[in-house]
């Protein structure tokens, strides 16, 4: 799911994710299996999330709060949280 003033930049690949508001999602980033929350650049070449590693259907889900920014070739495995929880 796209949210409103969601921007997928050429190359950019998003798949099997939820990608809330005013989100850029870079080129050449692929995203899936991710929840990104609203105003979340995700830098070029980033790679967040990835196909599951389980048969169970919520396992390995990534998520990414809201106006973090993800830097240019950045690698956010399946399952991780980013900004990392204190």
């Amino acid at each position: 799911m796209i949210g409103p003033g969601v921007t997928v930049e050429k190359g950019a690949t998003v798949r099997g994710a939820v990608v809330l508001h005013d989100t850029t999602v870079r080129p050449d980033a692929f995203v899936e299996r991710a929840v990104v929350d609203a105003d979340v650049p995700v830098g070029a070449g980033a790679r967040v999330g990835g196909p599951a590693s389980s048969a169970v259907e919520n396992e390995g889900i990534t998520l990414v709060g809201q106006g973090a920014g993800i830097p240019p070739e950045a690698r956010l495995p399946p399952g991780s949280r980013f900004p990392a929880a204190d």
